[in-house]
């Protein structure tokens, strides 16, 4: 079932889903990027913390927003994590990527082609990476 589906705070407090959080987010808008790309892999996740962007300078410094999912795609998910890792060292360098699915060039600050949506994948980091060499 879908995180968003089931009730993920309550089964949480129920130990009868088990959770764990697997990033902590400097924003809400990189929270929010993260999660995008989590579930465009089919990671379902929650932003716990993202009401209180408001209240940044009133709170204490833990306030960030963490990411959680479920322990049964923890692996998927630091798969993805790991990702979004790569694609952030991308990003610093400005390097463009050719979408293999519709072969439109992608701003390299997105996460999903313009034209066809497809996701920014590992094999697109390995394609750039040789093209580079």
């Amino acid at each position: 079932r879908s995180l968003m589906k089931r009730n993920f705070w309550s089964d949480w407090r129920n130990w009868s889903l088990r959770v764990r959080k697997i990033y902590e987010a400097e924003n809400i808008i990189d929270a929010e990027l993260l999660a995008q790309m989590f579930r465009a892999h089919g990671v379902d996740v929650f932003i716990e913390g993202w009401h209180r962007q408001g209240a940044l300078g009133e709170l204490p410094v833990n306030a960030a927003p963490t990411l959680w999912v479920a322990d049964d795609v923890l692996a998927r998910a630091q798969n993805v994590l790991q990702l979004w890792q790569q694609w952030q060292t991308t990003t610093q360098s400005q390097a463009d990527w050719r979408c293999p699915r519709c072969g439109e060039m992608v701003p390299a600050t997105m996460l999903n082609c313009w034209s066809c949506g497809q996701a920014y994948t590992s094999q697109i980091i390995k394609s750039q990476e040789s093209a580079r060499e």
